[in-house]
């Protein structure tokens, strides 16, 4: 048996609602117990004093570029890269090249993850094929070969009817009518100090650069 215990760090449990100094026990891969600090520990341990130890990040919107843009980054470099800062999951975004809109595109992200990656990668589709915005990419079977989300990221989709359909197969029919919605691409606003993006939508909405007057259901997407 394999263990080892991560030693006087701040372990923050949220499913639990656990926040407190202590020793994480971890046999065989997986956490055994939380214990007092201090304890008797066999096997090899780590010291984490004045550390937080936690249930590992999720990065929903990751740029791996592979394939295509392997200079800039790859899968590897960048699953090294998120397990340095905490991440144990992230979400690769479909703006490669080719993009993320087939089959074949997401196995690829699926079996180069499992060789070369670090973390967990889950891969995400296009919504529409190449992401160029004018023909749905074939989102039941991106599904089935593991797309676990769809965007085009970078490239928003400016045909409402082509994103209704989307919203169609992704969501099922709504049960009211959605009514127009345009869809904006959230910038820095000149003569303004950033914001939170929570902020940024607030006011965004406040302006009216949102047609939400009226609508039973939406989807808001930061596209």
């Amino acid at each position: 048996m394999n263990e080892i215990t991560v030693r006087g760090g701040r372990v923050l449990d949220p499913a639990n609602g656990f926040d407190a100094v202590g020793d994480v026990v971890i046999r065989d891969g997986v956490v055994a117990e939380v214990a007092k600090p201090g304890g008797k520990a066999t096997g090899e341990t780590i010291d984490a004093s004045g550390l937080v130890v936690c249930p590992g990040f999720v990065d929903i919107h990751t740029h791996l570029r592979e394939p295509g843009f392997e200079h800039k980054e790859t899968i590897e470099t960048g699953t090294l890269a998120a397990a340095r800062g905490g991440f144990t999951t992230v979400c690769a975004m479909p703006n490669t090249e080719p993009a993320t809109d087939s089959a074949g595109a997401v196995e690829f992200i699926l079996r180069t993850a499992a060789a070369k990656g670090v973390v967990r990668v889950l891969p995400i589709g296009c919504v529409t094929k190449g992401r160029a915005g004018h023909e749905l990419a074939e989102l039941s079977e991106l599904a089935e070969a593991g797309a676990v989300a769809f965007s085009d990221d970078g490239a928003p989709v400016a045909d409402a009817a082509l994103m209704r359909r989307e919203m169609s197969v992704t969501l099922g029919e709504p049960s009211v009518p959605l009514q127009p919605v345009r869809f904006v691409r959230f910038v820095a606003i000149r003569g303004q100090e950033p914001g939170s993006h929570a902020e940024i939508v607030a006011d965004v909405v406040k302006r009216g650069s949102l047609a939400l007057a009226g609508v039973g259901r939406f989807q808001m997407l930061d596209v």
